[in-house]
């Protein structure tokens, strides 16, 4: 055997391999198609989950307003393909009141209720073939308006992201996203929220490697 053809061999399987190896991100419509379906779904999900808090309202009842919403319409898509396409719930409904930053989502005997003036964060996720949308939104409860630091942290968020929304493009660094909320947070005087991070998608993976810090944590460069 000429020296070198085994090398050559294994780099054409591998190149074959990767051929073989079916795409999994937006440059394939189907793809797209999936993540703009579990989007439509998501968005509509976190509209009912919204229209559910009310002054007495439980929290739990909440959350499941938007588990039974995302079960219910997924359940209505792909049910013809071959082979069968796996759908429904991409993160579970939470609901989390006040001081409790994100991702609460209470056992069913959990009594906790709303109150006139509670800030309400509401997160959740849907997936069609382990394409994951998410979504959320956040709420005061009751018809009076926010005011004084609540009305702050609120204008803040929304400043961030529309600002995040502006610098999400190729090049872009993770670092500089991380500036621009404290930016933000000091311009309103408030405080971001350290530990949270933005999570790149890939398919069946809500966190992976690639990360955006809300605050730069200067015991984990990580954060950066």
């Amino acid at each position: 055997e000429r020296p070198g053809s085994c090398a050559c061999r294994q780099a054409m399987s591998a190149a074959k391999d990767e051929e073989d190896k079916p795409v999994e991100d937006i440059s394939d419509i189907n793809v797209v198609t999936k993540y703009k379906k579990a989007a439509e779904i998501a968005n509509d999900a976190l509209s009912a989950v919204i229209k559910s808090v009310k002054i007495g309202g439980k929290v739990v009842d909440a959350c499941q307003v938007g588990d039974d919403y995302i079960m219910e319409q997924t359940g209505k898509v792909y049910n013809k393909a071959r082979p069968r396409v796996e759908k429904g719930i991409g993160f579970p409904t939470c609901v989390s009141v006040n001081h409790i930053v994100g991702h609460f989502s209470p056992l069913s005997d959990d009594t906790s209720t709303f109150k006139e003036g509670d800030l309400v964060k509401i997160d959740l996720g849907v997936h069609i073939d382990g394409y994951v949308a998410v979504a959320a939104h956040t709420v005061v409860v009751g018809d009076k308006p926010a005011t004084g630091k609540k009305a702050d942290v609120l204008m803040a968020a929304h400043v961030a992201a529309e600002c995040a929304i502006r610098m999400l493009r190729p090049g872009g660094k993770n670092e500089d996203m991380t500036k621009m909320f404290t930016q933000v947070a000091d311009d309103f005087k408030v405080n971001v929220v350290q530990g949270v991070l933005s999570h790149q998608l890939e398919r069946n993976v809500i966190d992976g490697e690639k990360v955006i810090a809300s605050k730069f944590d200067p015991e984990n460069p990580e954060s950066k």
